[in-house]
């Protein structure tokens, strides 16, 4: 304290421009360093004057209401969603081979199978490993038993032994083409006959093929394999063709198919409502004679320059009443693939 005096009435005598360089203590300065402060010219003063400035401290969010450390947790509403834990590691799945897959199958996906064998072993063998394929096999110890199960029950394929005691395969062949066409019911016949006459006899009384003993399994499969597919393909054409033709009968449109020189093929019955006249009249008659006179001789002008795929004319048609009225006929010619010759015509009137 008294050095601190001396030094102040020493300034004082000298002046303002005399500066006194006075040893002080290292927490004296600390204690004496002013705060940062910016002077009037925009300056900052020296990096080692400076004090770290610090903000408060974030308030932290609010997240739900505390409750005491050991208590049970609330019982969270369904719709809250809750962390997931972490992703475990995804391990690799391999895909089973073909064969697996195949022999895992449910029963019955590739078709319901009969095999007819008198012989329990070759019957029981065909019989395991056709189910290890996926079709669902049953099976009959003679020719009496097959026709009854066949008769109870609803089979996509017969694999049929043709020597068999008391009634022959070639006997319940006979019977079942009695109610089942090829297409319904394939029989593919087992046989240890090799003789040409043989297989020509088994082929005239309706079956759809046959294998010879001892049986090939490989031969076997494909065999029924290939008729089970030709089954099914002309099944999904007849429900194509029905379905088709139940739209054709219900259009209100009337439906033709004639010939370019004039034969009418097929007619809808909307013909009656059209016209007045049943479909069987319009098919008796050439298509041209059904049309005006005028009309028709410019209509086949037209045609003797060729048609398009596709095209639309308007004419007179001749009604049951001996009347006349005008339709729109939009055709579309059908070609033969191979020559490109015109086939037919297919017509909608309105």
């Amino acid at each position: 304290a008294e050095a601190a005096v001396r030094n102040n009435q020493a300034r004082n005598a000298l002046g303002p421009a005399a500066v006194v360089a006075t040893p002080v203590s290292s927490s004296a300065r600390v204690a004496a360093r002013p705060a940062q402060t910016r002077t009037a010219g925009g300056d900052l003063p020296d990096r080692r004057t400076r004090q770290p400035t610090l903000s408060p401290a974030p308030s932290p969010r609010h997240v739900g209401p505390t409750r005491p450390p050991g208590s049970v947790p609330p019982v969270r509403n369904r719709g809250t969603i809750t962390p997931e834990s972490p992703p475990r590691r995804q391990e690799r799945v391999e895909a089973p081979p073909a064969s697996r897959r195949l022999a895992r199958g449910s029963a019955g996906d590739e078709g319901r199978l009969l095999v007819v064998d008198d012989n329990d072993l070759n019957r029981d063998m065909l019989a395991r490993r056709l189910s290890r394929r996926g079709y669902e096999v049953e099976s009959a110890p003679d020719g009496e038993t097959a026709k009854r199960m066949i008769a109870e029950g609803d089979f996509d394929l017969v694999l049929l032994d043709w020597m068999m005691p008391g009634l022959s395969g070639i006997d319940v062949l006979r019977a079942l083409r009695e109610q089942y066409s090829q297409v319904e019911l394939p029989v593919i016949m087992a046989t240890a006959k090799s003789e040409a006459e043989d297989v020509v006899e088994a082929l005239r009384e309706g079956a759809n093929d046959y294998v010879t003993k001892p049986l090939n399994f490989d031969v076997v499969h494909a065999r029924l394999k290939t008729q089970l597919q030709l089954r099914n393909a002309h099944l999904e054409l007849q429900h194509s063709e029905r379905r088709y033709r139940a739209l054709v009968e219900n259009t209100g449109d009337m439906i033709v198919q004639y010939t370019l020189e004039g034969q009418v093929l097929y007619v809808s019955p909307a013909s009656l409502t059209l016209l007045g006249l049943e479909p069987d009249v319009v098919k008796s008659r050439s298509w041209y004679d059904g049309l005006h006179p005028v009309d028709r001789n410019e209509l086949l002008t037209q045609q003797e320059r060729g048609l398009p795929t596709n095209f639309t004319y308007v004419t007179r048609m001749l009604t049951g009443d001996g009347s006349s009225i005008w339709c729109e006929v939009s055709c579309r010619v059908l070609r033969d693939k191979d020559t490109g010759e015109v086939e037919r015509i297919q017509a909608a009137c309105r």
